[in-house]
């Protein structure tokens, strides 16, 4: 069993050591990095995570720090497909944790452990609402982002049919719910 004390330590560490090692790539992925750890550790785990249905949503910049950083690293610059990067990551993670949430088992255990998930604090229907939304710029990011990268038309063309499915299907659920079991 490792300690806490022990993954404190170690977090700090390669925390650290992670945002060191960004200056060689460039400052601006150092920042990017640096910004994702801060959101991590600062605002989404010691902040908001037990305090409020909204640490999902920022749990989720820190989640798209690494696309971000990734894009920068070859860029050296914060440009608008790093950011489309950094939005799909920010929009799927609502998506596929709230659905998950929604579960009638995961549900109880939230409401067990009281921590604030949206279901917990503001009812399935209304976290059925942030889904739906969240899928629809979900969809929109990801057929934005193949357009700015440019791929080729064989790759663009059923990316654009997949994401008008899943937009599709979140204003169908927006128009009838579905039920949650």
């Amino acid at each position: 069993k490792i300690s806490p004390r022990t993954v404190l330590y170690h977090g700090i560490l390669f925390s650290i050591l992670g945002v060191l090692l960004a200056y060689f790539i460039n400052s601006i992925t150092m920042l990017v990095i640096f910004g994702g750890v801060f959101f991590d550790v600062g605002i989404y785990s010691l902040w908001l995570k037990r305090k409020s249905k909204w640490s999902i949503i920022f749990g989720g910049v820190s989640g798209g720090a690494p696309a971000l950083a990734g894009r920068t690293s070859i860029t050296a610059s914060v440009d608008l497909v790093g950011i489309l990067f950094l939005l799909i990551i920010v929009f799927w993670i609502p998506l596929h944790i709230l659905t998950l949430a929604t579960l009638s088992k995961n549900l109880e255990g939230y409401r067990t452990a009281k921590i604030p998930m949206w279901p917990v604090v503001s009812g399935v229907r209304q976290t059925q609402l942030v889904i739906s939304i969240a899928t629809i710029l979900e969809g929109m990011a990801i057929v934005a982002t193949s357009w700015f990268i440019e791929i080729h038309w064989l790759s663009i063309v059923p990316t654009i049919i997949m994401a008008g499915v899943m937009i599709s299907l979140a204003f169908k659920n927006l128009k009838n719910p579905t039920e949650v079991g």
